[in-house]
């Protein structure tokens, strides 16, 4: 009896511990001054570049203008950034760096994308985050 009674417990508290977990997953609660904002992790649906990656892939071929003249270098550069309700990009930067011009590069071909198609939750448009490798090569 003692045994069931705690494995009965034992179920019960972690299907509890699954279900708050889940929805820890789901939003983060940012606090900015006065104003609260909500921000989701994990959209229904992901922003997508317009077309989707074989096209971003394309995109960035098409307009990659890197040369390095006297160093050998071979990598990628991270570019994170946001696409906001609207698909427009804000806040990019570089996470993870190669080297200054790569780094430039990087920043270049993430600034003249066009508009994403912005994730969503529950049906209506959310900011979301996406980092992109860009790859240096010979």
């Amino acid at each position: 009896m003692k045994a069931s009674i705690t494995a009965v417990f034992f179920f019960a508290m972690l299907s509890a511990y699954g279900q708050a977990t889940d929805t820890v997953k789901q939003k983060v609660i940012v606090r900015t001054d006065t104003v609260t904002k909500v921000i989701y992790v994990a959209g229904d649906t992901p922003a997508e570049f317009p077309g989707g990656p074989n096209a971003m892939n394309k995109f960035i071929k098409k307009n990659f203008k890197w040369k390095q003249p006297h160093n050998v270098v071979v990598g990628k550069a991270f570019v994170e950034f946001w696409v906001d309700t609207n698909g427009k990009i804000v806040d990019e930067h570089v996470e993870r760096g190669l080297c200054p011009t790569c780094d430039k590069e990087a920043l270049r071909l993430i600034r003249l994308m066009p508009d994403w198609k912005p994730a969503t939750h529950l049906g209506k448009p959310i900011k979301a985050r996406q980092l992109v490798p860009i790859a240096f090569t010979l």
